[in-house]
């Protein structure tokens, strides 16, 4: 397979570069600790998966050709985000620091299994409604193909690679923020952090209407 250690380079790059899926983590983690985050993770590889076998079908190329289709996914991605931002935002507004903050003697507790579903479908559902990822695999993936070997083995291992990076990287920021969260005694802190990433989940879903993918 041709240039692999570009394909590594790029894509570890475009993992790490801070998007929908991190401000997902990010806020998922410090509102419901490591377990909300690894959920979102988790949920983040699923939508991954999704992608994969979409452009395995060759269902990208469709997409990507179709303005309807895609002018659905985009706006279908861009409501999704700004719920996720404005519910980020009432939140605040319910006592959620309150359920973050711990005394100095206290352990966080596990969040239980309806907040690690909500979040795991939150990971999902903002991966999959992101028409920038349908782009990704159908331009980006192609150009470290060979066309004259099997094009279904070379796809699953080059997503494969893209998806253990993104679930290895969100797993280390999971675990970072979550020492962070720990030692984060003052409500106010939180209740802002959370008041900060659901506004950025808006700009997101202003940003893919204004913007030409």
């Amino acid at each position: 397979m041709q240039n692999i250690v570009s394909y590594l380079t790029i894509t570890t790059v475009m993992v790490m570069m801070p998007g929908t899926d991190t401000t997902m983590v990010v806020k998922n983690t410090l509102a419901k600790g490591v377990k909300g985050g690894q959920a979102t993770t988790l949920g983040i590889a699923s939508g991954l998966v999704v992608h994969t076998m979409t452009a395995i079908l060759g269902l990208s190329a469709i997409i990507s050709s179709s303005p309807l289709l895609f002018e659905i996914i985009k706006y279908a991605g861009v409501a999704y985000l700004f719920y996720l931002g404005v519910t980020t935002l009432v939140s605040t507004k319910r006592g959620l620091a309150s359920t973050i903050a711990t005394t100095s003697n206290e352990v966080v507790t596990d969040i239980d299994y309806s907040q690690n579903k909500s979040s795991y479908i939150q990971g999902l559902f903002s991966n999959v409604l992101n028409p920038k990822s349908f782009v990704f695999y159908f331009t980006f993936l192609p150009q470290f193909i060979e066309t004259n070997k099997n094009y279904f083995t070379q796809l699953v291992f080059l997503a494969s690679i893209l998806i253990i990076f993104a679930m290895v990287w969100f797993f280390i920021l999971t675990f970072l923020l979550d020492l962070v969260r720990v030692w984060l005694k003052k409500p106010i802190i939180i209740t802002t952090i959370q008041r900060v990433l659901g506004g950025i989940l808006i700009i997101f879903a202003f940003k893919l209407v204004l913007e030409k993918i």
